[in-house]
């Protein structure tokens, strides 16, 4: 069924979606490849449904990594203070609805329904032209918005798509703050070729006195924001990373933390994301909190409960019973982060790769984990997705060319990686590489 046949078919129904599937067999019609930038056809919905986005407070959050984790980091702090949250994030890994959260917790089918059935009567009422329909990201933006609102939550996080500027996101009016991650080198195909170019894209979102926190950045990127910023009337503060200092890992129930010592309030932290990188996210998180204290106060006990309850799936996950880690790093400012974190934390252990990587991304990212002194072997998985992936014969000549071809092994499946024994009590299975493929690793492993 293509478009005009969805379309017709949907005119035809006076009552709309009547199931959660009906939904899921729309919004497959939405080819969720698709990227048309820009905020007119978005905005057009919105002005039909009375701009949702902005019946309820936000934060928005742009950047190139991080984005997630600084989301889940605030979402769960807020939630622990007794706040209602929302959470919009992309992608999802193991079911859709993860990417429109209500008190940490995916929306039921139900809101998906009620939610797509007044996106798409706002829709076929602004653009009856197929071709002119919002795409699956802004489509199920949409319906995030709405659920936020008709759910009256307290506080709205807002995680940026692709860049900002031009980003569906971008439609919030006036969000309570704009929060900063680490901005590197990402789809430079759309966002430009160099970071100040990449960071005006960013920059984008900030809105007139809207203060803006972020994470030290590159100077070019500095450069831009603080012009952004100056010109938006905007107040720009940055994190102090300083005041963090990050620990080793405990576990815990079964479950393992990263300790961060806070030595500002000399508070140990039990964060349960457990990259060292994650101290950048914290740090942000941090400074969006206290800086909206007056608007929403939270309460160090709401502090040390929200950072050990968070979770987000898929970013260094540990699962210390299968000696393994899924972590969906997919460019090279990720790869080192992932790298740091086993370095410092299992410098002992052998580690045995499996890899999903994009085809325009795989020769430059794979070097550094051959050249990795604890890697014992590289496996190449194949997954649903690898139409878009690596193919193997073109990594070998350069893997060979690096005199590391014994490493190499022959490709295996998403689930065969994940749940095979590994050699010794000091050896480590890591898949990375793909967000999707982590999603799929993750599936995989609940239903074993």
């Amino acid at each position: 069924m293509n478009l005009m046949d969805a379309l017709s078919l949907k005119q035809g129904k006076q009552m709309g979606f009547q199931t959660f599937h009906e939904v899921l067999d729309f919004l497959g019609q939405l080819d969720v490849s698709v990227m048309k930038l820009g905020l007119s056809r978005i905005q057009r919905v919105m002005d039909i449904m009375g701009n949702p986005q902005n019946a309820v407070p936000s934060i928005h959050i742009v950047g190139t990594n991080g984005k997630g984790s600084t989301s889940a980091i605030l979402q769960s702090v807020y939630q622990a203070s007794g706040y209602k949250t929302g959470l919009f994030t992309s992608p999802h890994l193991v079911n859709v609805q993860e990417r429109i959260q209500v008190n940490g917790k995916p929306t039921s089918e139900t809101a998906w329904v009620l939610a797509a059935n007044a996106v798409y009567q706002a829709m076929a009422k602004a653009t009856p032209d197929p071709k002119d329909w919002l795409t699956y990201f802004e489509f199920i933006n949409a319906m995030a918005f709405w659920v936020f609102e008709d759910q009256r939550v307290d506080i709205a996080i807002i995680e940026a798509g692709l860049g900002g500027r031009l980003d569906s996101t971008n439609i919030l009016a006036s969000p309570l703050a704009v929060g900063v991650t680490p901005i590197s080198y990402d789809h430079m195909d759309r966002l430009g070729k160099t970071l100040p170019l990449i960071a005006s894209e960013k920059a984008g979102v900030f809105k007139h006195k809207v203060p803006v926190y972020s994470v030290d950045q590159p100077v070019s990127v500095l450069e831009v924001l603080q012009r952004v910023s100056n010109a938006q009337g905007a107040p720009l503060m940055f994190t102090d990373l300083s005041h963090y200092t990050v620990q080793g890992l405990t576990l815990e129930g079964g479950r393992a933390y990263r300790n961060v010592l806070d030595s500002r309030r000399q508070e140990l932290y039990q964060l349960g994301l457990l990259g060292r990188y994650q101290s950048h996210n914290l740090a942000l998180a941090m400074t969006i909190i206290e800086g909206l204290q007056f608007s929403l106060p939270v309460s160090q006990e709401a502090i040390r409960a929200g950072l050990k309850q968070v979770q987000w799936p898929g970013r260094f996950q540990y699962f210390p019973e299968l000696s393994l880690i899924i972590d969906g790093s997919h460019n090279e400012a990720g790869f080192r982060s992932l790298l740091e974190t086993l370095h410092l934390d299992f410098s002992d252990f052998e580690i045995h790769w499996g890899i999903s990587l994009l085809e325009n991304r795989a020769e430059s990212l794979i070097h550094p984990l051959v050249m990795y002194p604890q890697t014992r072997s590289i496996n190449f998985v194949t997954s649903q997705a690898t139409h878009r992936f690596h193919r193997l014969e073109r990594l070998t000549a350069s893997i060979e060319a690096l005199n590391q071809n014994h490493i190499l092994k022959p490709s295996q499946e998403v689930k065969s990686f994940c749940l095979q024994a590994v050699s010794s009590g000091q050896a480590l299975k890591v898949l990375t590489g793909s967000l999707y493929t982590a999603g799929e690793a993750l599936r995989q492993i609940s239903s074993h």
